[in-house]
C-alpha cells in the first residue's frame, strides 16, 4: 500500500526537481527549493494551529 504512495511521492518530487532546476536562469519568477520548503512549513504550521 505504501509503496504506491511513495512512488508517487517520489514522482511528484521528481517533477517538482524539473520544473525548479531546468527553468530559465533569467526567470526570476521561479521560487527556489528553499522558499517553496519555507511555504510548505508556513502552511502546516496555520493548518496544525488553526481551531
Amino acid at each position: 500500500m505504501f509503496d504506491n504512495i511513495n512512488d508517487n511521492v517520489e514522482s511528484r518530487l521528481n517533477e517538482l526537481e524539473h520544473l525548479l532546476f531546468n527553468s530559465s536562469i533569467k526567470d526570476q519568477t521561479v521560487l527556489g527549493v528553499e522558499a517553496l520548503l519555507d511555504a510548505f512549513i508556513v502552511l502546516y504550521d496555520e493548518c496544525c494551529n488553526s481551531t
